[in-house]
């Protein structure tokens, strides 16, 4: 005969940040920021792995917690393309028992035009491991900028990178002189297009009015009776004149 003794515990695994927003970031720098895993069960012991997710990274990505104990997980937001970037990384535990999810977003911008737009690569025969370990960034998730940075990429319009000659047309390989357009017919093509574009955002500015007004009367109309809603009565200045007539009483 042989006994047989078994006990049976659901995971407890908590993660402390659920969403994380690295606000603004250059190109080919980095965010970093740390949260932390728990594993409060008295007797299970948890596995855990993060997926991959591009422009983002999980360090360390998988590991095991022992009962009550608790790491803290590094997240850094590498962005390699510019514009807003998300994702979301999913966290599994006791072999995929337990899943739970972190989202991630981050708006990459251009590098400042002091710096370049290549990722600084480190190499050589003299190097020692500890040089080609990462310089970390730790930020705080609350302290992110709510408000854009001033140095936004903007792109510069044709007519802006000429040098002076603006009845030329601008250097382009292997196209006639004849197809090409100057620095002046390039505006004023921007201009007659910005024109219609500004006449499209007007019609929809008085539609949206419009729809907002209808909407305000039709609300009227259904929660109060005809006979107790008043119309507004306009005002006769004429009314406000005191005349010869007035005046004798």
């Amino acid at each position: 005969v042989v006994a047989l003794h078994g006990k049976s515990t659901t995971p407890s695994v908590a993660l402390s940040h659920h969403n994380l927003d690295f606000s603004y970031c250059e190109m080919y720098d980095r965010r970093d920021v740390v949260i932390n895993i728990k594993n409060s069960s008295e007797d299970l012991p948890a596995d855990f792995s993060f997926s991959k997710v591009a422009h983002f990274h999980v360090s360390p990505s998988e590991g095991r917690l022992l009962p009550f104990q608790s790491r803290d997980v590094t997240i850094s937001f590498l962005p390699n393309q510019l514009g807003q970037l998300d994702g979301t990384l999913k966290f599994k535990a006791c072999g995929g028992s337990y899943t739970d999810t972190v989202k991630v977003k981050g708006i990459s911008m251009a590098p400042k035009r002091t710096k370049s737009f290549k990722r600084h690569t480190v190499g050589g025969v003299d190097k020692l491991p500890g040089d080609f370990k990462p310089t970390m960034n730790f930020v705080e998730p609350e302290s992110f900028a709510e408000k854009p940075p001033t140095s936004l990429f903007k792109r510069r319009q044709a007519w802006e990178t000429g040098n002076g000659t603006d009845e030329a047309p601008l250097s382009v390989t292997d196209m006639s002189p004849e197809f090409a357009l100057t620095q002046s017919e390039l505006r004023k093509r921007f201009d007659h297009r910005q024109k219609y574009s500004n006449f499209l955002k007007e019609q929809r500015d008085k539609r949206q009015k419009q729809k907002e007004i209808k909407a305000t009367e039709a609300y009227v109309k259904s929660h109060y009776n005809e006979d107790s809603y008043v119309q507004p009565v306009a005002k006769d200045d004429s009314d406000d004149e005191i005349g010869p007539s007035k005046a004798r009483q």
